[in-house]
């Protein structure tokens, strides 16, 4: 019986045993799996997460933006009456206006002033202009007697020349004559009665000789004063004909009349372009639809020479001016379309690209797009954008899946491994050609990369080529 208990003890204990060793195998097994958990959580937890995309098969497109401001194609200069002062402003600088608004109002009592004071200046001038005709009259009568007289002076010294000339010759002919009247010597003694070879012969050869040299001089002082004669008349002629000619010589053209009459028409037509401004209230009105870009005068202040104020042209609408760098400018090109956003709430309108001038540097170009004058106001401020779309289509990437070691460009893939730990996902080089790029994509050449390829484009942690990686979850 006590064998039989024992036996039967020892049975039960085995039973036990056995009962907590099995329990104490599983609880083992339990604790290793949750050790491997914990573990392969760790490790993994480790890994660098990181995130990828698809390469996008498409048209690169390029945008270009810049910073700019609306202008307009012209401004027209609004000039107003010299010397008038201005009582009131009715515009502001950057305000709208129409054709036919009112701009200003000059100071009445003001104008009627000058108005007056230019009427006394009218006055002035015609009586200037009266005394000078009525001195030119009196110049005139004067000039036509002064001729008139020289005339008849000379008239008379050319009488007075023939008659003494006439005496003068017939003195000279009559002393001639009678020298040539005068008898021979042997006429003469023998007329007188001498014989040749006496004393009286000798005396009356004497008295002939005397006689013949006073002919002789009488002839000789004729001539002379035949000479004198026909000098003295041609000098009094030569004067007297000096005097006709100066006295109706042509004199100096005096233009004073003239010029005063153009400026008497002047002052006229001043005068009367005053009056209108006074019929009108004194109103300055725009001759321009557009807006007022600059005021250059004050109420108060006094117009004098230049203009009062300045109206940009809004009949074809405003321009959008911008500056572009020499990088972008292969992507503008004249005739295309952009869109912008002007002013502080952004409205969004479209233009067409209407020049790209380069500037003198040469690193920079002015582009102007034309947009629709209710599209903001002249002088604000927006952004325009240009998009192209350059090439055929191609596998694309992110810029920030792309990397570059010297002049090698790669990005980074992965495929799948089986490891001690089981399937591991590893990081892999693929090297690229790139072809082109904008801000957010590059262009990768035919044969280089799979669109069905995720490339990486962040991660946790640094990765590079053979790096274990986890996929963040999307």
């Amino acid at each position: 019986m006590k064998i039989k208990f024992e036996k039967l003890q020892k049975a039960v204990f085995e039973k036990i045993n056995k009962k907590k060793a099995a329990k104490a195998a599983l609880w083992f097994c339990v604790f290793f799996l949750l050790c491997s958990m914990i573990s392969r959580g760790i490790y993994a937890a480790a890994l660098p997460r990181v995130k990828t995309e698809l390469p996008a098969y498409i048209n690169l497109t390029h945008q270009v933006k810049a910073e700019g401001k609306l202008v307009a194609d012209k401004e027209n200069a609004v000039y107003g009456l010299d010397g008038l002062r201005v009582e009131r402003i009715f515009v502001e600088e950057g305000e709208k206006v129409e054709q036919g608004q009112d701009l200003l109002q000059y100071d009445l009592e003001d104008l009627k002033e000058i108005i007056e004071k230019k009427e006394i200046e009218l006055k002035k001038l015609e009586i200037q202009i009266d005394t000078l005709r009525y001195n030119q009259g009196v110049e005139k009568e004067t000039k036509d007697r002064q001729a008139a007289r020289a005339k008849e002076d000379y008239a008379k010294t050319q009488s007075n020349a023939q008659t003494e000339g006439a005496w003068a010759q017939n003195d000279l002919n009559k002393a001639r004559q009678e020298l040539a009247d005068f008898p021979s010597k042997e006429a003469y003694i023998e007329a007188h009665g001498g014989v040749p070879g006496t004393v009286s012969a000798n005396e009356l050869e004497e008295q002939w000789q005397q006689q013949k040299n006073a002919l002789e001089q009488a002839v000789e002082s004729s001539q002379r004063a035949a000479d004198g004669t026909l000098r003295q008349n041609e000098d009094a002629l030569n004067a007297a004909k000096r005097s006709l000619e100066d006295a109706a010589a042509r004199q100096l053209k005096d233009s004073s009349p003239e010029l005063l009459k153009l400026e008497k028409e002047v002052m006229e037509k001043e005068i009367a372009l005053y009056k209108s401004v006074e019929e009108a209230g004194g109103i300055l009105t725009s001759g321009y639809q557009g807006a007022v870009t600059k005021i250059v005068i004050e109420e108060s202040g006094r117009v004098s020479d230049g203009a009062l104020l300045f109206v940009a042209d809004s009949s074809e609408g405003w321009k959008f001016q911008a500056r572009i760098g020499k990088e972008d400018r292969k992507y503008v090109t004249v005739g295309d379309q952009a869109d912008l956003s002007i002013g502080t709430d952004k409205e969004r309108v479209s233009g067409k690209i209407l020049s790209l001038e380069e500037d003198s540097e040469g690193e920079t170009y002015t582009l102007l797009v034309k947009v629709d004058e209710n599209a903001g106001n002249l002088g604000d401020t927006g952004t325009v954008t240009i998009s192209k779309q350059e090439g055929e289509r191609s596998v694309c990437v992110p810029l920030a899946a792309l990397h570059q070691r010297e002049s090698v460009k790669y990005v980074l893939v992965y495929e799948e491994r089986q490891t001690i730990l089981g399937s591991e996902l590893v990081a892999v080089e693929r090297i690229v050609d790139v072809t082109d790029s904008n801000e957010n994509y590059a262009s990768i050449a035919d044969g280089f990369l799979s669109e069905s390829e995720p490339v990486i484009i962040s991660a946790t942690k640094p990765v590079e080529e053979g790096d274990t990686i986890r996929l963040m979850q999307p």
